[in-house]
């Protein structure tokens, strides 16, 4: 089986190739690699969620948009995503719930400092086994 999402080579960047059956598992598995990257260490428990209701003008600036939401979650309150639940996803629109955890440094390790989910080389392609997405974080 092929891994869900994938490290790419990026001078002075982070980036990530996601693979879903759907657009609903390209979501999971970019939340699941930006989490990655963050930090190290299991989620202890689940808080509240944090809800996230967004449009784009395409599924690649709504999953851009979804990224910097949970970015901006970590760095304002320290959330780090567990669990997604989306509610709606439409091509321009989601509705989503993200269970979250809080850092703490003595279960989690951080890795990497994320400054910005980008533009460059931002991708949604239908393949043949469903969907293939690629996004660069800024460190």
């Amino acid at each position: 089986m092929k891994p869900r999402f994938e490290w790419l080579d990026h001078t002075g960047d982070v980036g990530i190739r996601v693979y879903g059956r759907d657009l609903r598992e390209i979501f999971v598995y970019a939340t699941k690699a930006l989490r990655e990257a963050l930090v190290s260490g299991e989620g202890r428990r689940q808080k509240k969620p944090l809800v996230i209701d967004l449009c784009g003008d395409s599924s690649e600036i709504l999953l851009l948009h979804f990224l910097k939401e949970i970015l901006y979650f970590f760095e304002t309150q320290k959330g780090l995503p567990l669990r997604l639940d989306i509610k709606k996803l439409e091509e321009n629109h989601i509705v989503a719930d993200v269970w979250t955890d809080l850092f703490d440094p003595r279960y989690h390790v951080l890795k990497t400092e994320i400054k910005a989910v980008t533009y460059h080389q931002l991708s949604i392609q239908k393949v043949e086994q469903g969907y293939q997405a690629q996004v660069i974080f800024d460190v």
